[in-house]
């Protein structure tokens, strides 16, 4: 199971959708937004794959998507429920244990700048 696999499983946990979902083509908020919350873990927890690599593994997309995407997740934390923040702040905890962080993502986080 690679990185991007443990994230997704724990995603859709989170979720309540199947893995499947994320590669559809569908637009439908919950599979987009799972799809978001995926890319944006793994920008923001430091993974190797670059932004082309990741848009490719989630059913063909490009970097821009990909993007896109991580941009969206930034956008529904700031505007939307609680609920959802709390969500996704946990999210990387429960992931870090599977693997290390990336020195690089942890200055970012500490300097409070954004990480993409």
């Amino acid at each position: 199971m690679n990185q991007l696999q443990e994230i997704e499983i724990e995603v859709c946990r989170a979720s309540g959708i199947g893995t499947d979902k994320l590669f559809i083509k569908s637009r439908k908020t919950e599979y987009a937004l799972a799809r978001h919350v995926c890319m944006y873990l793994a920008k923001r927890l430091g993974l190797k794959p670059s932004l082309k690599a990741i848009g490719s593994h989630y059913g063909g997309r490009d970097h821009t998507t990909a993007i896109n995407g991580i941009n969206n997740v930034y956008d529904y934390i700031s505007t939307h429920d609680s609920k959802f923040l709390e969500i996704v702040k946990k999210l990387p905890d429960r992931i870090k244990i599977h693997f290390e962080i990336n020195p690089r993502t942890e200055l970012m986080r500490t300097l409070s700048l954004p990480i993409i």
